[in-house]
């Protein structure tokens, strides 16, 4: 997958370095943002990418994360109610040294 930050730079990540997929929802007054977090390893730093639902290519990146082994794919109806509430889920989660 390659994402494109706001400046334009990308960044190429394959699906085996992905150790942690988190969703939960931002409260944002008139109405939820729901975003998805995953972690992975780079040249042995941990780093973080976060995508929202409003974001271009938002759900061909969850397409693109439902080929991690035992992912789960409830993202929306779990995290969409109730409204104005986080709901945070992690719905993958590699274990150490796979």
């Amino acid at each position: 997958m390659r994402l494109l930050s706001d400046d334009g730079i990308g960044q190429t990540l394959n699906l085996h370095k992905v150790h942690r997929v988190a969703v939960f929802k931002k409260d944002l007054h008139t109405y939820d943002l729901i975003c998805c977090e995953f972690s992975f390893a780079d040249d042995g730093e941990e780093c973080r990418w976060e995508v929202d639902e409003e974001m271009d290519g938002f759900k061909l990146c969850m397409t693109w994360l439902e080929g991690l082994p035992e992912f789960e794919t409830d993202l929306f109806w779990y995290v969409a109610f109730p409204a104005f509430q986080i709901n945070p889920k992690v719905l993958f989660q590699r274990e150490e040294g796979k």
